[in-house]
């Protein structure tokens, strides 16, 4: 679900690029392509990935390593505008 989606781990600089809070954790998405799966199921630029199927992502390593493995079903938590939201989405 998030191909088409460019994530980078979250520093103050990029908090502050994408007008992010600080102090938050997680890897950044700071495009998301047109029409693309990530796209399709919602994700958008600026959007926190916190966690998927319960695994803390603290950096791009950690959302790289959880998608190589392609789970049947993906439970994303992000971190949109402040508030937390978790999504379920087939695999």
């Amino acid at each position: 679900p998030l191909v088409g989606a460019t994530a980078v781990n979250l520093s103050p600089a990029v908090a502050d690029e994408l007008s992010l809070p600080a102090g938050d954790q997680g890897v950044a998405l700071t495009d998301v392509e047109r029409g693309s799966p990530a796209a399709r199921v919602g994700f958008q630029r600026g959007d926190i990935v916190v966690a998927i199927n319960g695994d803390k992502i603290a950096s791009t390593e950690d959302l790289r390593r959880i998608v190589q493995d392609r789970p049947r079903l993906w439970e994303i938590t992000l971190s949109r505008g402040g508030r937390i939201v978790t999504t379920v989405l087939g695999g």
